[in-house]
Formats: C-alpha cells, structure tokens, sequence
C-alpha cells in the first residue's frame, strides 16, 4: 500500500514539474494529478496551453 501511494505521488511530482509552465502551473497539476490520477494530470498537461503562448 505504502510503494503504490509513494508511486502515486511521486508520479504526480513529475507531471506537476513539467507543467510549471503551463497556463494551470506546478500547483494545480499537482492537485489534479494527486486527486484524480497521474495519468489524467498528463492529459491536462498535453491539453493546456504554455505560459509563452499566451503572453503573445
């Protein structure tokens, strides 16, 4: 139980990290990805926008 719930955060770590700049950011990603799945923080990931985008 411990290795799937330290898997599942850590998993949840990365995808946060790679969305730092992402329009949602390191904290929603992490809170979605936490709450819902890892995989389903990777799919929002792919989904939103970068920050660079949006600033011109």
């Amino acid at each position: 139980m411990l290795a799937i719930l330290t898997s599942h955060v850590t998993l949840s770590l990365i995808v946060a990290y790679f969305g730092r700049k992402r329009r949602i950011g390191f904290w929603g990603l992490l809170f979605g990805s936490i709450l819902l799945t890892p995989l389903i923080g990777l799919i929002i990931l792919l989904v939103t926008d970068d920050v660079a985008a949006i600033k011109s």
